[in-house]
């Protein structure tokens, strides 16, 4: 009776697999643990400078400096900070070795690499709060290196905030001063300019009064117009008045006779018509007296005077003559005589014709002087215009100098205060010290992961090596595909010098995995311990490997 072969499990197919591949197993776990332990001891490990500074919102602390937009200091410290071109200044500030061999894109790749070393964190703050923690770190195999880089980051960042606050609040100051001069030189050229329309016009300078604080008196030109308008107007009525009254007295006279019935002897009418002419012309004289307004101490009032007396004296002359008559006139009758009655409207109206006479011209001379005074009230009226335009222009200028000067103390202050010691919102939470252990890499971690990466290698070529070929590993596979059960399996035969040959295999794999494991021990520990143990081209060589890591 035939027994069936009992198949192997799984599990069992793995260990079997791993006991047949033991040494694909045990030599990559070796020669990678031992090194990942080298690596763990040699790479460049990296300290860690830490420093704390709080920023104040100097908005918050004094209303001459609050801030007029934009985010404070602490809210773009990462920008700032981080920036390429402070972690270049600060590098040529601090002049390293390896720092000034560089140049070209080997520089900038430096400069890089120090700033992704190189972070800034922001604590979360109240909001309440205006004040806001800024952390910064930065890390570097060389510990002192880390201290300097970090205290000269820390004072280049801080000196360029305050550097940059006072130059700017300094050219506001100077802008504000330079609007403000500018702002005086147009006042004084507009005061200029209202000063010289005033006495090109002859308008008078403004004056304030309770009624009207900003009320400007007309100049003298107005007042003149205006008594000439009403002179005109004086002189044409009186002209009008004149012609009218003349031609009433002309009807007057025309209807009455040239000659009535006289109870006496009366004198000749030559001589009446002589005296009424010289009434006439004692009446033209007066009225342009009169009508002049001539001062008794004047020439042509004096003028007019003599030739006032002339005719009087005459006239006086030409009575006395007539009193001295004994005949009548000849040609007329002696109970006739001329009529007094139109011989005084004679007088009068001879008077009235002079005296409008002397009203046509001085309506002439009025009316030149008025259009003179049109002329000249059409020139002050626009330089009135004018001043006005200039006077709003002086008060909203007067009223942006008292802006200014408010702007200019404020921006004097806030000058001051930013050049003293309050104007300065950084203050240090926590200073960079000498870091003393390394913070990165961890060598445990380091030396674990390569041992549990060599022992993964181990077992993928392991499996890689066992399931590469297409051959029956054992009898389950080979029940798989025959139709008919596997009664039983032959173990394999090995001949002496083939057990012979695999434990020399086994002998050199093992024994040169366990050398690389013993060397690479002894050079770790020499490296860490003492490295005079070590020959000058393995010390470089690895000092090499350490400067590309790093």
């Amino acid at each position: 009776m035939a027994v069936e072969v009992e198949a192997s499990g799984q599990v069992d197919e793995f260990l079997r697999i791993l006991r047949k591949r033991i040494w694909w197993i045990v030599v990559p776990f070796v020669v990678v643990g031992s090194l990942g332990c080298f690596f763990a001891v040699v790479v460049p490990k990296k300290f860690v400078s830490e420093t704390e500074i709080m920023v104040r919102d100097p908005g918050s602390t004094t209303e001459l400096v609050r801030a007029r937009g934009g985010p404070s200091e602490g809210k773009v410290a990462p920008f700032t900070i981080k920036a390429d071109a402070r972690i270049r200044e600060v590098l040529a500030s601090l002049n390293w070795s390896d720092f000034r061999s560089l140049s070209g894109p080997e520089l900038g790749e430096y400069v890089r690499d120090r700033n992704r070393d190189v972070r800034v964190q922001l604590e979360e703050m109240p909001k309440d709060v205006d004040e806001q923690l800024v952390k910064i770190s930065y890390r570097d195999t060389n510990p002192d290196r880390a201290t300097q880089l970090l205290i000269e980051l820390l004072k280049s960042w801080t000196d360029d905030v305050l550097r940059s606050k006072l130059a700017a609040a300094e050219r506001e100051l100077a802008a504000t001063n330079a609007e403000l001069e500018s702002t005086k030189e147009d006042l004084q050229r507009i005061g200029e300019e209202m000063e010289s329309l005033r006495a090109e016009n002859g308008i008078p300078p403004r004056s304030a009064s309770p009624i009207d604080p900003l009320g400007q008196a007309s100049p003298p030109v107005f007042d003149q117009l205006a008594a000439s308008e009403k002179a005109v107007m004086e002189l044409e009525d009186e002209v009008a008045q004149l012609t009218a009254r003349i031609e009433v007295v002309q009807a007057e006279r025309d209807s009455l006779p040239e000659r009535v019935a006289a109870p006496d002897a009366r004198p000749s009418d030559p001589v009446l018509q002589q005296i009424a002419v010289i009434d006439a012309e004692i009446a033209r004289l007066k009225g342009e007296i009169d009508l002049n307004g001539w001062s008794p101490l004047s020439r042509e009032y004096d003028r007019r005077r003599r030739r006032i007396d002339r005719a009087e004296e005459k006239k006086r002359e030409l009575i006395a003559q007539a009193d001295d008559e004994s005949s009548f006139t000849p040609g007329f009758s002696a109970d006739t005589v001329p009529n007094e009655e139109r011989l005084r409207l004679d007088r009068e109206i001879v008077a009235m014709q002079a005296r409008r006479d002397v009203a046509s011209r001085g309506l002439e001379r009025e009316r030149d002087r008025l259009q003179r005074l049109r002329q000249r009230a059409d020139i002050a009226y626009g330089a009135m215009q004018q001043l006005r335009y200039l006077e709003a222009q002086d008060a909203a200028l007067r009223e942006a100098l008292t802006t200014l000067e408010i702007v200019r103390q404020e921006n004097t202050r806030k000058v001051e205060f930013l050049d003293g010691p309050q104007g300065d919102p950084f203050r240090v939470q926590l200073r960079p010290t000498v870091p003393t252990e390394a913070t990165s890499p961890n060598p445990w971690i380091i030396s674990i992961g390569s041992l549990l990466f060599g022992l993964g290698i181990g077992f993928g070529l392991a499996l890689l090596r066992e399931y590469s070929k297409a051959v029956f590993r054992s009898p389950r596979d080979i029940a798989r595909v025959m139709p008919h059960p596997v009664l039983g399996r032959v173990n394999t035969i090995r001949t002496r010098r083939e057990r012979a040959r695999t434990f020399l295999v086994q002998c050199v794999f093992g024994g040169g995995s366990l050398l690389f494991a013993l060397s690479t021990a002894y050079v770790t520990w020499s490296w860490a311990r003492d490295r005079e143990g070590l020959t000058r081209p393995l010390v470089d060589a690895i000092e090499s490997f350490q400067q590309l890591l790093k």
